[in-house]
Protein backbone atom coordinates (compact mmCIF):
# COMPACT_ATOMS: atom_id res chain seq x y z
CA UNK A 1 0.00 0.00 0.00
CA UNK A 2 1.21 3.24 -1.05
CA UNK A 3 0.48 6.56 0.96
CA UNK A 4 -1.88 7.93 -1.57
CA UNK A 5 -3.74 4.95 -1.09
CA UNK A 6 -4.33 5.28 2.49
CA UNK A 7 -4.95 9.06 1.92
CA UNK A 8 -7.76 7.27 -0.06
CA UNK A 9 -8.81 5.51 2.24
CA UNK A 10 -9.23 8.28 5.15
CA UNK A 11 -11.22 10.12 2.44
CA UNK A 12 -13.84 7.62 2.39
CA UNK A 13 -13.92 6.84 5.54
CA UNK A 14 -13.84 10.19 6.88
CA UNK A 15 -15.95 11.45 4.07
CA UNK A 16 -13.48 14.46 3.59
CA UNK A 17 -11.73 15.79 0.88
CA UNK A 18 -8.50 14.08 -0.49
CA UNK A 19 -6.73 17.08 0.27
CA UNK A 20 -7.91 17.07 4.00
CA UNK A 21 -7.25 13.52 4.09
CA UNK A 22 -3.67 13.53 3.24
CA UNK A 23 -3.20 16.95 5.52
CA UNK A 24 -4.47 15.00 7.95
CA UNK A 25 -2.42 11.94 7.65
CA UNK A 26 0.71 14.18 7.35
CA UNK A 27 -0.67 15.80 10.53
CA UNK A 28 -0.31 12.25 12.22
CA UNK A 29 2.97 11.37 11.04
CA UNK A 30 4.69 14.21 11.52
CA UNK A 31 3.44 14.19 14.86
CA UNK A 32 4.35 10.67 15.08
CA UNK A 33 8.24 11.57 14.13
CA UNK A 34 8.34 14.58 16.36
CA UNK A 35 7.03 12.35 19.37
CA UNK A 36 9.85 10.00 18.59
CA UNK A 37 12.64 12.32 18.64
CA UNK A 38 11.70 13.76 21.38
CA UNK A 39 11.19 10.67 24.15
CA UNK A 40 11.88 7.79 21.76
CA UNK A 41 8.58 6.26 22.29
CA UNK A 42 5.04 6.62 21.14
CA UNK A 43 2.11 3.97 21.96
CA UNK A 44 -1.04 4.13 20.04
CA UNK A 45 -3.45 2.42 22.11
CA UNK A 46 -5.35 0.07 19.34
CA UNK A 47 -2.51 0.23 16.87
CA UNK A 48 1.09 -0.27 18.83
CA UNK A 49 4.03 1.10 19.99
CA UNK A 50 6.50 2.74 17.90
CA UNK A 51 10.21 2.87 19.71
CA UNK A 52 13.59 3.67 18.85
CA UNK A 53 16.28 1.08 19.59
CA UNK A 54 20.05 1.09 18.99
CA UNK A 55 21.81 -1.47 16.90
CA UNK A 56 24.97 -2.38 17.97
CA UNK A 57 28.19 -2.41 16.12
CA UNK A 58 28.60 -5.55 14.06
CA UNK A 59 30.50 -7.30 11.49
CA UNK A 60 29.04 -7.86 8.14
CA UNK A 61 30.26 -7.75 4.35
CA UNK A 62 30.06 -5.94 1.32
CA UNK A 63 27.83 -7.23 -1.05
CA UNK A 64 29.75 -7.46 -4.18
CA UNK A 65 33.16 -8.04 -2.98
CA UNK A 66 32.51 -10.09 0.00
CA UNK A 67 34.82 -7.89 2.16
CA UNK A 68 34.20 -8.01 5.47
CA UNK A 69 33.48 -4.72 6.80
CA UNK A 70 32.22 -3.17 10.19
CA UNK A 71 28.99 -1.66 10.39
CA UNK A 72 28.53 1.30 12.92
CA UNK A 73 26.00 1.41 15.72
CA UNK A 74 23.07 3.32 14.56
CA UNK A 75 19.18 3.95 15.37
CA UNK A 76 16.52 2.06 14.13
CA UNK A 77 12.55 2.23 14.55
CA UNK A 78 10.87 -0.65 16.14
CA UNK A 79 6.61 -1.49 16.15
CA UNK A 80 4.95 -3.62 17.93
CA UNK A 81 1.42 -4.41 17.34
CA UNK A 82 -1.37 -4.15 20.30
CA UNK A 83 -3.78 -7.07 20.99
CA UNK A 84 -6.33 -5.93 19.43
CA UNK A 85 -4.53 -5.07 16.04
CA UNK A 86 -2.88 -8.72 16.48
CA UNK A 87 -6.81 -10.02 16.86
CA UNK A 88 -8.48 -7.80 13.87
CA UNK A 89 -5.82 -9.15 11.65
CA UNK A 90 -6.15 -13.08 13.70
CA UNK A 91 -2.30 -13.28 14.32
CA UNK A 92 -3.05 -14.11 17.83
Amino acid sequence: MKKSDLVVIISKVSNISINRADFALNALLEGIIEKLAAEGKVNLTELGTFSISERSERLGRHPKTGKQLTINVCKTIRFSASKTFKKEINLN
